[in-house]
């Protein structure tokens, strides 16, 4: 009898978990990159950007996400907190976003063209954030990339 109730009493307390970390199970987290940087006018101390982004699901159902909370550092100049909205993305599809970003950490326009690299004037980045989805049950995903961004600059300047 004691077996019994010890069996039912593991299976009630690990029941739980182990439905969640099931529902995780080969779940991977968007993919964000970074696609273009553009340099706004600053506006008093702030430096300002837009920012083309892309979210691939890199999953064979839909990501219906809550969303995206990431730091974007740019060119080794500090952090970026940014936020994508709650949005769906589709099973083995991307979007693109166009995000307005504010920093009062980085360099001038000037000062980040002198770090950037080559003819495409391409500035490292690192992405660190967290993905929430809708389903409460699923837990937020890290997730963390690297690569190079063009800056764009308009003829507006």
């Amino acid at each position: 009898m004691r077996i019994v109730i010890a069996f039912v009493a593991v299976l009630l307390l690990s029941a739980t978990p182990l439905g969640s970390s099931v529902a995780q199970r080969g779940m991977a987290p968007p993919r964000v990159t970074v696609l273009s940087l553009e340099p706004l006018p600053r506006m008093g101390s702030e430096q300002r950007f837009r920012a083309t982004v892309r979210v691939d699901n890199l999953n064979t159902e839909p990501l219906k996400m809550r969303g995206i909370d990431f730091s974007l550092r740019i060119a080794h100049q500090g952090f970026i907190d940014v936020y994508i909205p709650p949005m769906t993305v589709e099973a083995l599809d991307q979007q693109l976003i166009t995000l307005d970003l504010r920093s009062e950490i980085m360099a001038s326009v000037s000062q980040l063209l002198a770090l950037s690299d080559g003819p495409e004037n391409t500035l490292a980045y690192e992405i660190i954030g967290k993905v929430t989805f809708e389903r409460g049950r699923i837990d937020p995903l890290s997730f963390s990339s690297e690569g190079y961004v063009p800056i764009v600059l308009s003829g507006d300047r």
